[in-house]
């Protein structure tokens, strides 16, 4: 079970349908949601997440900053519901998608919270510093 699972995206839907869907798969402690990355450091400054839900597009624009707020060890899953190139989706660890049932959304966070990271985490981390 992950300790603490972040949602960052614009929608308020999204983000509440993932934390229902999250919820009700008993994979967190603790899930800490955000509009825009910006927000990270008050929302996030006593805990480190174990893993980050975010959209693409709140990563690719830079509209927030990576700096020293996620550890190495956050497993980042790109939340995708538009077109996006290949070398943008092989920067996140995981990626799925808004056709993705809940069980198949569930199935690939287990499989990772099982199987720790997958090597495409290294690109991720020294490819962009922008989040």
């Amino acid at each position: 079970m992950f300790k603490f699972i972040a949602i960052i995206d614009k929608s308020h839907i999204i983000r509440e349908g993932l934390t229902v869907l999250l919820r009700g798969a008993n994979l967190c402690q603790r899930i800490g949601s955000l509009e825009h990355p910006d927000e990270w450091s008050p929302a996030f400054k006593d805990a480190e997440p174990d893993l980050v839900i975010i959209n693409p597009d709140l990563w690719q624009k830079g509209e927030g900053k990576r700096g020293g707020h996620i550890s190495e060890k956050t497993i980042i899953v790109g939340l995708i519901y538009q077109y996006h190139d290949k070398e943008m989706l092989a920067q996140f660890d995981e990626t799925i998608y808004i056709t993705d049932s809940g069980e198949t959304i569930v199935n690939k966070l287990r499989h990772l919270q099982k199987h720790n990271k997958p090597p495409a985490t290294q690109s991720l981390r020294h490819a962009k510093k922008t989040f």
